[in-house]
């Protein structure tokens, strides 16, 4: 479940050109370390001019480390083909790499289709001896609120709950036998942005705690890991907290100028974002 801040953060600071409204041809990213003037290539990202991905690289002290193309029919993602190294540390030249292909299945929705008595959709599915297996709640926007999973026994394994427009409030996992595990619970602000990630382990220690800051239209301005003081946390405060934690700037508003990567409050690296438009 501590995926979910890790995809959260990835969404809101990946360039997508179609969210901007933007037409990208080309993202560059450079690593800079700090107190020195030199900048390294740290990825390269493609784009076609309708705003879909096409190509990604990543590259690590100079080789390249991962590359995956993209493939498209009428739109929508079909294909992934993922760049496999002859070398287990990367290479420097493109010729050592081949693509294995990944395609993209969309799954439909299966099970039982049912109304309850808030008209609300409810689809649930059962194992084959009989017992309800899954069940996903909907409201009256179609958007799901709430996802369970149960073992044979008939106890919950698995509950996700989510609020009116499908944000993630709680996640909650069991054993067969009905004892709590792990869990996850967000918190957002009243213009419904996320600004509080908290993960707990079944023996109860925080595996996962971040703060989420923005700025007055909205964009991602700090996010802070393991913060000392949730109520008083900075990015860039010395020792006000225990992971690792960012600052963004921006230009034009919404496109990432540079994102600053600190632990434990020390500027430790910063990456540098540079564009070329269709």
């Amino acid at each position: 479940m501590r995926d979910f801040i890790k995809n959260f953060l990835q969404d809101k600071t990946q360039i997508n050109p179609k969210r901007l409204n933007k037409q990208i041809k080309e993202v560059i990213i450079s690593s800079c370390p700090p107190e020195t003037d030199k900048e390294f290539i740290y990825s390269k990202t493609l784009f076609d001019n309708t705003g879909n991905r096409t190509d990604f690289k990543k590259y690590q002290e100079g080789k390249l480390v991962e590359w995956k193309k993209y493939n498209y029919r009428d739109g929508k993602l079909v294909e992934i083909l993922e760049g496999i190294s002859k070398w287990k540390s990367g290479s420097y030249s493109e010729k050592d790499f081949e693509f294995l292909s990944k395609p993209k299945i969309e799954e439909e929705e299966t099970g039982i289709v049912d109304i309850n008595e808030e008209q609300q959709k409810i689809i649930s599915t059962y194992f084959l001896s009989g017992e309800l297996e899954s069940r996903k709640t909907f409201n009256n926007q179609d958007i799901c609120i709430e996802v369970a999973a149960f073992s044979k026994k008939s106890t919950i394994t698995n509950k996700e709950t989510y609020d009116s427009t499908g944000q993630l409030l709680e996640a909650r996992r069991y054993n067969s036998d009905g004892t709590a595990l792990n869990y996850t619970v967000n918190t957002y602000d009243n213009q419904s942005r996320l600004c509080r990630s908290v993960s707990v382990s079944r023996t109860g220690y925080l595996t996962h705690n971040v703060v989420l800051k923005y700025n007055n239209i909205g964009m991602l301005l700090e996010t802070i890991e393991h913060p000392v003081d949730a109520e008083n946390a900075f990015a860039d405060l010395k020792d006000g907290s225990s992971g690792y934690s960012h600052k963004y700037s921006y230009i034009n508003d919404n496109l990432i100028d540079t994102d600053f990567f600190y632990l434990c409050g020390e500027l430790i690296m910063r990456y540098k974002y540079s564009y070329t438009f269709w």
